[in-house]
């Protein structure tokens, strides 16, 4: 589910980067998908409950991401992804859901919401009980290849 008329909202053009899209227009999943656009993989009006941590809740958004982007894959542990994939989690709590994403440097980024700042986050932070105080519902993991 894309939020704004945009042309491309996949960013299959790969017009849209960190350099030229105002961070304000992506959310922490446009960013860890490489749309930079604001994506969720549930509207809340197609489903007003979502996002409480419930296995179905995870095992749909699961299934709407891997339908969007067909170069997702699942995985269970960072050590399955290839050398060109990224990996990005993806974790609901509190009404919410956040991705997180793993770079080819190793290195784990976000961005919340409509904030412009891109965060370092540790990969101990990545993988604790919780992120953020809100987000604290299992972890999901991805590789994606671009």
């Amino acid at each position: 589910m894309f939020y704004y008329d945009e042309e491309d909202e996949f960013n299959l053009n790969k017009m849209r980067n960190i350099k030229n899209t105002e961070r304000y227009e992506y959310n922490c999943a446009g960013y860890a998908l490489n749309t930079f656009s604001w994506y969720e993989p549930v509207s809340y009006d197609e489903a007003p409950d979502f996002y409480k941590g419930a296995q179905e809740d995870y095992d749909h958004c699961i299934g709407v991401m891997l339908e969007d982007f067909p170069t997702l894959r699942r995985i269970e542990n960072i050590k399955e992804a290839l050398k060109n994939e990224t990996i990005i989690a993806f974790r609901i709590g509190d009404g919410d859901f956040h991705y997180i994403v793993r770079k080819l440097n190793k290195q784990w980024y976000h961005k919340i919401g409509h904030l412009p700042e891109i965060r370092r986050m540790s990969e101990k932070t990545v993988f604790s009980p919780c992120w953020y105080g809100r987000y604290d519902k299992q972890i999901i993991l991805f590789a994606k290849r671009d």
